[in-house]
C-alpha cells in the first residue's frame, strides 16, 4: 500500500506548507492541524514518515498523529474519500478470492449508548478550515484536549438529545460542545461556546441537575496540586486544572482537601464580584493567585495569545500563589493599586 500513500502525498503536498523531502519515505512540513509556531514562519514541525509498508504522520509541535489517511481527511476531505476508496479497491486485489467476503455482525452500538453525545459530531471529525476548527486554531487550544470537544451546527438540535430543555435554547447558531463528565465518566453537562460573536457566549445545559458543572473532573489528579480556574478555555492551558464554570469556587469544596487547590481568578481588579469573591476564598484558607501588576491580560487564554507559553503561565501562577496573612496583605495592595 506504499505506492498508493505515495501518490496521495504527492497530491496533497501542494496544500501543505513548506513541504520537502528529506530522505527515502521521509517528508517535512508546517503542521497543517495547529499551523505550527505562529512567531517563526519557518518552523516545520509536522513529519511523513514509513511505517510498515505504509506512510504516517506526526507533529512534534501540537502531537497530532495517525496514518497519512488522518492526515488527508484534515486538510482536503475530498481527497480522502479517493483515498479510501483505492485503498479499499487496493485490499481487494490483493485477495486470494475473486468476490469480498462480507461478515454479519449484529450491531449493538444502539444498546451501549449512555452519553448523550455520541450522536454529536467530534472536533476531530470537522475539516481543518471549518468554522469551530479555525476557532480552536485562533484559540491556540492545544489539540489534544480539542480532538475530544464536540460541534452542533444549531443549538436547537441538542434539545433532541436533551428534552428537558425543549423550547428553552434560542436561537440557531453553531456551537462548540465542552462536555462535563463526573469521576466516573458520565455526562454532568455541556458548555456551548459561542463562536460567532453570538449574544450569549456561553449556554449551559445540566444533564446531571444536582451536579456542579465542572469541566476536567474526569482527568484531574487529586494527590498532586490542583488549579482551580474560571472557564473551561483557559483550564485546557493549565495542566492538572479543572474549571467551575464561573467564580463560585466553592463548588468544588468537598472535592479533595483545602490545601490541594489553587485558585486561579480571572485578572480583574475592577470587578467587585470577583474581588469579594477571591477575599471570601482567602478568608476561607484556600491559596489565590495574586496577579502581578506587569500581567494586563485578562485570563490565561489571553496570556498564550500574547505570546506566553503554558510553562511560563505556570510559573508565573505558581510564583504569586499565596495563602492566609500573605494572601491578605497582597490581595490589599493589589486592590489599592488597581482602584
Amino acid at each position: 500500500m506504499l505506492w498508493i500513500d505515495q501518490k496521495y502525498l504527492n497530491l496533497l503536498s501542494p496544500k501543505l506548507e513548506r513541504f520537502k523531502r528529506k530522505s527515502d519515505n521521509l517528508y517535512n512540513c508546517r503542521c497543517p492541524v495547529c499551523g505550527d509556531s505562529k512567531k517563526n514562519k519557518f518552523k516545520a514541525r509536522g513529519y511523513v514518515y514509513n511505517v510498515k509498508n505504509s506512510l504516517a504522520y506526526k507533529c512534534h509541535n501540537c502531537g497530532f498523529s495517525g496514518g497519512l489517511g488522518k492526515l488527508i481527511e484534515q486538510v482536503d476531505p475530498g481527497l480522502h474519500n479517493q483515498y479510501k476508496m483505492e485503498r479499499f479497491k487496493e485490499n481487494g486485489h490483493r485477495s486470494s478470492n475473486t468476490e469480498a467476503k462480507f461478515v454479519y455482525k449484529p450491531d449493538f452500538s444502539e444498546y451501549k449508548k449512555k452519553d448523550p453525545l455520541d450522536s454529536v459530531q467530534r472536533i476531530k471529525d470537522l475539516p481543518f478550515f471549518s468554522n469551530p476548527v479555525q476557532y480552536i486554531v485562533k484559540r491556540q487550544i492545544p489539540m489534544e484536549i480539542a480532538r475530544e470537544l464536540c460541534y452542533v451546527d444549531n443549538i436547537q438540535k441538542l434539545e433532541d438529545l436533551f428534552p428537558e430543555y425543549k423550547n428553552r435554547l434560542i436561537g440557531k447558531e453553531e456551537r462548540i460542545l465542552i462536555p462535563c463528565y463526573t469521576r466516573d465518566k458520565k455526562l454532568i453537562g455541556l458548555t456551548c461556546r459561542g463562536i460567532n460573536n453570538d449574544r450569549l457566549r456561553y449556554v449551559t445545559i445540566k444533564a446531571i441537575k444536582d451536579h456542579p458543572l465542572v469541566f476536567g473532573l474526569d482527568k484531574v489528579d487529586i494527590s498532586k496540586e490542583i488549579y482551580v480556574l474560571e472557564g473551561p478555555i483557559d483550564s485546557m492551558f493549565v495542566d492538572n486544572s479543572i474549571s467551575v464554570g464561573g467564580s463560585d469556587f466553592k463548588r468544588i469544596a468537598n472535592f479533595a482537601a483545602k490545601e490541594m487547590f489553587t485558585m486561579v481568578y480571572d485578572n480583574q481588579p475592577r470587578n467587585k464580584e470577583l474581588l469579594d469573591t477571591m477575599e471570601r476564598s482567602i478568608e476561607d484558607g484556600y491559596r489565590v493567585v495574586i496577579w502581578p501588576d506587569n500581567i494586563k491580560e485578562k485570563d490565561v487564554n489571553e496570556m498564550i495569545l500574547a505570546g506566553k507559553t503554558k510553562d511560563e503561565v505556570l510559573h508565573i501562577i505558581n510564583s504569586n500563589a499565596c495563602s492566609n496573612l500573605t494572601a491578605k496583605l497582597k490581595f490589599k495592595e493589589w486592590r489599592k493599586i488597581n482602584a
